[in-house]
Parts: structure tokens; C-alpha cells; sequence
């Protein structure tokens, strides 16, 4: 008797989504995992192969919904277990560094692969986007557990808002300021724009948190926090093309490149780390004068 071949194609969608979904259970708290994690990995992969033999629509949204519910989920478990990482330091260190890890990852791809158009456009906002939330989420956690989505969406916007409308009138202002070498008080430009970005997002934090101790605090703090984290950015970026790159290079990788990738992504993630340090002892002191 032969045997009819299975008529549905192997989903590399599918199977990354499934990977995905395995992998992120390990961050949720050991008793819980242990409890349920084999029973909601089936449950994924059951609901996953539903909604991709109705088609990739359904998939997507499908999958939408579990990159927004299942960080939140993760989180909740952690702050009722009272897990150490939802304390101020090491939350919002984990948070920052992914989100400008991740800001550095799109300039390598953006470099080798030259995505321009709406396409490169749209790559750039979303990972505005998930710095901002993922940055916000860490401080609203914190701060107020149960308005964590007002923090994740005030947290985006204000971070998008600062690094697109407000970069376009900063430029407009100075169109000169980073690539004019500066002399005198003109020195100094290049620096107002990362405390133009921190006032901006910790503007936006402190209206999630509806308290004008809080706005007033990471208004003040968030831009002097990105100051930081731009002057360590820069400074760890002049140190590697200074004494890491073949003098051959003058200094530029080529796109795509081991020195390239290590260029682009290296001095975000040293900054995402000092970020994360800087927010978490903000958010620690908002949270004793609080009580």
C-alpha cells in the first residue's frame, strides 16, 4: 500500500516560533517552569498549529500577541515570587542592556545588508520602540507594577518621539553637530542631543507614573543618564578604532565584518549597562521617597 506524503510543507516560521516560544520559558521562576511549563508548551504548539493551517494572518497576529503577553506574564510571575530580578538594579540592567544591544544589532544589519526605504524605516522605529517599552517596563515594574503597560506604551512613544520628531528639529537647529568637528562652545553640541533624549523618555516615565516627584526626578536624572551612556558609547567606540583596528582600515570596517559587528554593537551594549545601573538607582531612590 503506498503511503501518501504529509501535504503540508515544513514551516521554518513554525519551527522558529517554537524554538522561541521553549526558549523563553526558561525565564520564568524554576517553581513555576516545573509546574507548568510542560503543560504550556503544548498548549503554544497546539494553538501554533491551529492558526497556521487557517494561514500566515492568523499566525501573525497569533504571534503578536504572544511577544506582548508572554514578557508580561514572565514579569508577574517574577515580582510574585519576589524573584531577586525584579529588584531595581538587576531588572532594569537586564532591560537596557537588551534594548540597546539590540539598537546596536540593527546598525550592523542595517550596514551589511543596506536596508533603506520604508522597510529599513520601519526596522529602525520598532527598535526604538522596544528600547523605549523594554527600558519603561523595567522602571514601571518597579515602580508601580500594575500600570506596567501605561509604562511600556508611555516609555516607546517618548523614546521614538525623542529619536525621530525631536532628532529632525535638533538637526534643523544644528545641522552640523555630529559630523562639523566642534571648537569652543561649539564642542559641546554634539552632547545636548542625548540629554535632549533622556529628558524626553524620562519625561514620559514620569507621566506613567502620574506623580509629579516622579516626572520632576526622571526628567532631571534620565538626561544626565544619557549623557553618560553617550560619552561611554563614544569614548569605548574611539577606544576600539584607536587601538583595536588594523591601522590599514583607518579606522572604518567593512560592513558586515567580525570588526564591524564587534564597532556597532559593543559600545551600545556597554552603554545599556550603564544605563540600566543609572536608571535602577533613580527608580530605587523614587521608590524610598515614596515610602
Amino acid at each position: 500500500m503506498e503511503t501518501q506524503p504529509d501535504s503540508r510543507p515544513e514551516n521554518i516560521y513554525q519551527t522558529a516560533a517554537t524554538w522561541w516560544y521553549r526558549a523563553i520559558l526558561r525565564l520564568y521562576p524554576p517553581s513555576f517552569r516545573r509546574r507548568f511549563g510542560t503543560e504550556m508548551k503544548g498548549v503554544f504548539e497546539e494553538a501554533l498549529d491551529e492558526h497556521t493551517r487557517n494561514g500566515p494572518l492568523e499566525v501573525a497576529l497569533f504571534l503578536g500577541r504572544e511577544v506582548i503577553e508572554t514578557p508580561l506574564s514572565i514579569l508577574d510571575q517574577h515580582l510574585a515570587a519576589k524573584s531577586f530580578w525584579v529588584r531595581p538594579y538587576p531588572i532594569n540592567l537586564l532591560a537596557f542592556t537588551l534594548g540597546f544591544t539590540l539598537l546596536g544589532l540593527i546598525d550592523v544589519w542595517n550596514a551589511s545588508q543596506g536596508l533603506t526605504g520604508i522597510r529599513g524605516c520601519l526596522v529602525n522605529l520598532l527598535s526604538l520602540v522596544f528600547a523605549g517599552g523594554t527600558g519603561s517596563l523595567a522602571i514601571g515594574s518597579i515602580l508601580n507594577p500594575n500600570r506596567k503597560s501605561l509604562f511600556i506604551l508611555c516609555g516607546a512613544v517618548g523614546f521614538l518621539l525623542a529619536n525621530t520628531l525631536m532628532k529632525q528639529i535638533y538637526l534643523g537647529i544644528f545641522p552640523d553637530a555630529f559630523t562639523a568637528p566642534g571648537s569652543g562652545i561649539s564642542f559641546l553640541v554634539p552632547f545636548l542631543f542625548p540629554l535632549l533624549i533622556g529628558s524626553i523618555f524620562g519625561l514620559f516615565v514620569g507621566i506613567a507614573n502620574r506623580s509629579w516627584r516622579s516626572l520632576i526626578r526622571f526628567t532631571g536624572w534620565g538626561g544626565l543618564a544619557l549623557l553618560a551612556g553617550f560619552f561611554v558609547n563614544r569614548l569605548s567606540a574611539a577606544l576600539m578604532q584607536s587601538y583595536l583596528f588594523p591601522s590599514s582600515l583607518h579606522g572604518l570596517a567593512p560592513a558586515g565584518s567580525g570588526w564591524s559587528f564587534a564597532y556597532l554593537v559593543i559600545p551600545s551594549l556597554l552603554e545599556g549597562m550603564l544605563l540600566g545601573a543609572l536608571f535602577g538607582k533613580i527608580t530605587q531612590r523614587d521608590v524610598t521617597v515614596a515610602a
